[in-house]
């Protein structure tokens, strides 16, 4: 079984408070230790905040895991509704997230002159 840090475990108990679905996209990518879950990410982001976007094609190249859990998290968000204070919470939550991910991709491979 793996190890969980402080904040790891902080952010579970914060985690318990939301709707089960978000709990449990939240509880995979804490437990993401080699970044694959990317795109899970941003699909969640983008049922959370009008301003992340993320295109129907990126459904199809998720696993079989995330498709469930994006598929319960829509279900959720539209037959029950978020609270403000439940998207407010999820989406801090997946913003340094979507942050780290994003640098990773960018990563030291690319050349600043580039731009």
């Amino acid at each position: 079984m793996k190890m969980l840090s402080k904040t790891d475990l902080m952010n579970r108990t914060f985690s318990d408070r939301l709707p089960r679905p978000f709990t449990n996209a939240i509880e995979t990518i804490l437990l993401d230790r080699q970044h694959r879950h990317g795109k899970l990410l941003n699909i969640i982001a983008s049922i959370v905040h009008p301003n992340t976007c993320c295109h129907l094609f990126t459904l199809q190249i998720l696993d079989d895991e995330e498709k469930d859990i994006v598929r319960h998290c829509l279900d959720y968000a539209i037959s029950v509704g978020l609270t403000p204070e439940e998207t407010l919470a999820i989406h801090r939550f997946l913003q340094p997230r979507i942050a780290r991910h994003a640098l990773a991709d960018f990563g030291p491979s690319h050349s600043h002159d580039a731009f």
